[in-house]
C-alpha cells in the first residue's frame, strides 16, 4: 500500500503512534517490562475499534490451562474476560477464554537470543492452546466454512489451510 493512499492515512496513523509512544514513555519510563506492556495496552486501546478488548493477562481454556502472560486482543463484544476487574485497570492481569482470543503480543524490553527463544515459546503456547477452540462459536458461518482444521481442496479446487482461524502472534521489543 502506498503511504499517500487514503489521504495519507497510513502516514498519519504512524505519526500518531510515534507521538503517542513518546508521550507514554514520559509517563511510564519503561523501566521494567510491565510498564512497556501497560503503555502498549493504552496505545492499542486508543487505536482499535471498541469491539476489540486489549488486556494484559493469560489465555485460558475450559479446563483451566493457561498460556501467555502479556497482551491479548480479544472479541470483547461477544465474550467477557474471566476475571471481573475494572475494564480500565491495566495493572492487574485478566484471564481471556480461548474462544475470544484474536491476537497475542509477547512484549520484551530488550530482545536477545535467550529472550527471543522464550518469546517464541510463549507465542507458540498461546496458539497451541487456542487450537482447542470449539466450533460452536462459528455458528454464523456458512456450513462449508465451519471447519477449523482442514487439509482438503475446496469446491474451487484450491488447497485449504490446515488452521482456518489462527490467532495472530507477535513479538514486540523496544530494543
Amino acid at each position: 500500500m502506498n503511504l499517500e493512499s487514503y489521504d495519507n492515512l497510513i502516514k498519519k496513523i504512524s505519526d500518531k503512534c510515534i507521538l503517542e509512544f513518546k508521550q507514554l514513555e514520559a509517563v511510564y519510563n519503561f523501566d521494567i517490562g510491565d510498564e512497556l506492556e501497560m503503555a502498549l495496552v493504552t496505545m492499542l486501546r486508543e487505536f482499535l475499534p471498541a469491539k476489540y478488548g486489549v488486556v494484559r493477562g493469560f489465555v485460558v481454556d475450559k479446563e483451566g490451562n493457561k498460556a501467555g502472560d502479556d497482551i491479548i486482543i480479544f472479541d470483547q463484544q461477544n465474550f467477557p474476560t474471566l476475571r471481573f476487574l475494572n475494564k480500565d485497570n491495566i495493572f492487574l492481569k485478566q484471564q481471556v477464554p480461548i474462544e475470544a482470543v484474536l491476537a497475542y503480543i509477547e512484549v520484551k524490553n530488550t530482545l536477545d537470543d535467550a529472550s527471543y527463544l522464550k518469546a517464541v515459546k510463549q507465542v507458540k503456547d498461546v496458539k497451541t492452546l487456542c487450537y482447542k477452540r470449539s466450533l460452536k462459536m462459528y455458528e454464523w458461518l456458512p456450513f462449508e466454512e465451519k471447519k477449523l482444521f482442514s487439509n482438503e481442496y475446496n469446491t474451487l479446487g484450491y488447497w485449504e489451510p490446515t488452521i482456518k482461524n489462527p490467532v495472530y502472534g507477535m513479538i514486540f521489543s523496544r530494543y
